[in-house]
């Protein structure tokens, strides 16, 4: 068993898939956005500005968050859909999220997750290059699953 934890603690996020997801403009309308998230079945995009500098991330969650009623009215969930026509990407970016790189540790990767109470973070290949997509929980525990399932299928012979 000790094997399996040893293993897993060498890990770097280049062990792991590297997720695509979308790449916006900090520009679009969330109204526009929310509709890309929920058509492409990703929790969350990454903004960029016009010079194509990374400003950060935003989520299905920040946007169905807006929808929210104040109130039990259904009229007011309508009218906060038409002020979602008015706020962008730019409006709403969490600009906080820290970005992970190929050659950080696994252990480093989940306690990030774990400070910032997020389920994924933007991942770069090398700290010198662009971000390429996103590092997800989903992947780090299905990994931990797969090898501490066969740990005691080992240990059962």
């Amino acid at each position: 068993m000790e094997d399996v934890f040893s293993k897993v603690k060498e890990m770097k996020a280049k062990d792991f898939p590297l997720r695509e997801v979308s790449k916006v403009n900090e520009d679009v309308g969330c109204s526009d956005l929310l509709d890309l998230l929920l058509e492409e079945g990703k929790p969350v995009a990454m903004v960029y500005n016009d010079k194509d500098e990374f400003q950060g991330l935003i989520s299905v969650r920040n946007l169905l968050s807006l929808l929210k009623p104040r109130k039990t009215d259904i009229t007011d969930v309508f009218a906060q859909t038409h002020v979602l026509s008015c706020i962008t990407a730019f409006d709403l970016v969490n600009s906080g999220v820290p970005i992970v790189n190929d050659e950080d540790d696994i252990e480093r990767v989940a306690g990030l997750m774990d400070k910032y109470n997020t389920t994924y973070l933007p991942r770069r290949i090398d700290r010198k290059h662009e971000i390429k997509g996103m590092i997800f929980l989903r992947d780090i525990i299905e990994l931990l699953r797969e090898n501490w399932f066969g740990a005691c299928i080992d240990m059962d012979d």
